[in-house]
């Protein structure tokens, strides 16, 4: 059930005095694994505990098992194990190998849904295995872009279905559920924008009065319609057409046309309309850097990402600094943009933004970063697959009580002052700096001696510092506790 079929659900009992209990439970093990009375006006509805003799793990994509005392909200697959599970399939060998695992001498079954703890070490239903998809290496619950796209309307969308398109496993389509036939798509896909990571929304809407169902009365996915792959070069070149007219568009509009393969892109189109993903962004920005003779650093690549049009992206370079020098010389031949890309074979030797430090005063002074540097950099950002990841090393040691923090602290403050590397900052995604004087470096000592749940407050650091994602342009960029 949907969160808003919940939601309606719920208001329609709470006007009566009904007590709601939830109960969980497979084929396979022969019974309800959790039974548990729900408040109707939570918003999401736990499974439960295991009942007595069934044992029951969450495990994750890596076959570690997540504790229900991990704060992450981590999803895993619910594994059931216990004297009610059944012995095998019947004349199916094949499915029941791949079914049952073995845990710490222990048999399971994969059930196939997903589940995470919440704050009451309570099971909460996540979707289901089958509806998980990966897409450009990420891999995605479809349930959540459904819910997101039904609560773009929620009172004229009753349902929606979500999957990956058969010819080309980087697209989504959403199959939207309504008998309203003047739902705005650039509504709905702006409002994913604003909930939803660049890859997780949809390039196709196609809307239907009802899903096709199977003899079970399940949806039958095999049957969803295909959709029109010509809208994509319909929304380019659609009614609201505008040609490139002033230099900076002209030349805009032919790099855009080179990596989107559009022959002619109207400069109000928006780029994750029209075929566009943030891949493509990635390899359409390192294209600015080639054509324009232009200081790249005074472009924001996140104020390009939040207007992704032409007439947009023209206007941004225009206003920046040092853009005196664009003309036609700097467009690129109508060739692949293969030579275009982030990060290629020979980026290694590359010499391209190396900079020579002659003397003392010129070590200090601002220089450009590699372009590694800059794919991670960019990849610290949440708006791009794979995002929010901060290049961040963490580790955790157990030392011993007589162990010398001064010593230590006393030591790292002479690693800082020796190795240049523990002084960088980076202005920009384009600049970085080291600093020639540093601060004392002193190492925090947090006391948990006295904290009651002492458990619980290891957890909560334990996240904290290892999932922190530090300002790239203050110092330092490391953090000893």
């Amino acid at each position: 059930m949907k969160p808003q079929q919940w939601t309606q659900f719920a208001n329609l009992l709470s006007s009566f005095h009904v007590e709601l209990y939830v109960h969980y439970g497979t084929s396979e093990s022969n019974g309800a694994l959790g039974c548990q009375l729900i408040n109707i006006k939570d918003t999401e509805i736990p499974i439960g505990y295991p009942m007595p003799a069934i044992q029951c793990l969450l495990v994750d994509d890596d076959d570690k098992i997540i504790k229900s005392t991990d704060s992450s909200n981590k999803i895993g697959q619910i594994h059931i194990g216990g004297p009610t599970l059944f012995n095998s399939y019947l004349n199916d060998p094949e499915k029941t190998a791949s079914k049952f695992t073995t845990i710490n001498n222990q048999v399971y079954i994969k059930t196939g849904d997903l589940a995470r703890y919440n704050t009451r070490e309570e099971l909460v239903y996540a979707g289901r295995t089958d509806f998980q998809i990966k897409i450009r290496g990420q891999r995605v619950e479809t349930t959540e872009i459904e819910n997101t796209i039904t609560n773009s309307y929620p009172s004229k969308i009753s349902d929606c279905v979500v999957t990956k398109l058969a010819q080309n496993d980087d697209l989504l389509v959403a199959y939207v559920i309504s008998k309203d036939s003047e739902l705005d798509t650039e509504q709905i896909r702006n409002y994913c924008n604003k909930h939803l990571y660049q890859y997780m929304v949809p390039s196709f809407f196609v809307f239907l009065e009802q899903l096709p169902l199977n003899a079970n009365g399940k949806i039958d996915r095999k049957n969803l319609p295909m959709p029109d792959f010509s809208s994509l070069a319909t929304t380019a070149n659609d009614h609201r057409y505008t040609e490139p007219m002033e230099k900076v568009e002209i030349l805009l509009h032919s790099l855009w046309c080179e990596i989107l393969g559009h022959s002619r892109i109207s400069t109000s189109a928006n780029f994750f309309s029209i075929g566009g993903h943030s891949l493509l962004f990635i390899q359409l920005y390192q294209g600015y850097k080639t054509t324009f003779d232009i200081d790249i650093s005074m472009l924001d690549i996140g104020e390009l990402f939040q207007h992704p049009t032409i007439a947009n992206h023209a206007q941004l370079i225009n206003q920046s600094k040092n853009a005196k020098h664009i003309s036609e010389e700097y467009l690129l031949p109508s060739r692949a943009m293969k030579d275009v890309i982030l990060i290629d074979n020979n980026l290694a030797t590359s010499q391209h933004n190396f900079t020579s430090k002659t003397d003392e005063t010129a070590s200090y002074q601002s220089f450009p970063t590699t372009e590694i540097q800059q794919a991670y950099l960019f990849g610290r950002r949440g708006f791009v697959e794979l995002g929010q990841v901060s290049c961040y090393s963490y580790e955790e040691f157990d030392l011993l009580p007589q162990f010398d923090i001064e010593r230590l602290e006393q030591a790292w403050n002479h690693l800082i002052h020796r190795h240049e590397a523990l002084r960088t900052i980076f202005i920009s995604d384009t600049e970085q700096e080291i600093l020639k004087i540093t601060p004392y470096y002193t190492i925090p000592i947090v006391d948990l001696s006295n904290t009651k749940f002492i458990k619980d407050e290891l957890i909560k650091r334990r996240k904290q510092l290892s999932h922190q994602i530090r300002p790239a342009n203050q110092w330092p960029l490391f953090d000893i506790q």
